[in-house]
């Protein structure tokens, strides 16, 4: 009877770590996907709209210096700025209209 409980409890053992590996392999996938999905085109900080200069002007970012800016283009495309002060860096993700993304 020990023998037959212990043979069940491995079998679902044995179950329960495929069914999460072949979760985790699909979740990889979806994020290898989305990265891939996005393209990413650079531009000078005169390229950027007026709206997203504008609040990269703001108080928010007062001493911080734009380092690389890019277009980001997904479902909804987006500018990533990176943005440096002294030794800080700091990433800023604006929609066109210059309000934060995600």
């Amino acid at each position: 009877m020990k023998k037959a409980i212990f043979a069940v409890i491995a079998i679902a053992c044995a179950g329960y770590t495929n069914a999460q590996t072949e979760t985790t392999a699909t979740a990889n996938i979806n994020v290898a996907t989305n990265v891939e999905d996005q393209e990413k085109t650079p531009l000078k900080v005169e390229e950027l709209p007026d709206a997203v200069r504008k609040a990269l002007a703001g108080d928010a970012y007062t001493g911080w210096t734009t380092a690389e800016a890019f277009l980001v283009k997904s479902q909804k495309p987006y500018y990533e700025i990176k943005m440096v002060r002294g030794e800080e860096k700091m990433v800023v993700n604006l929609d066109n209209e210059g309000k934060k993304v995600g």
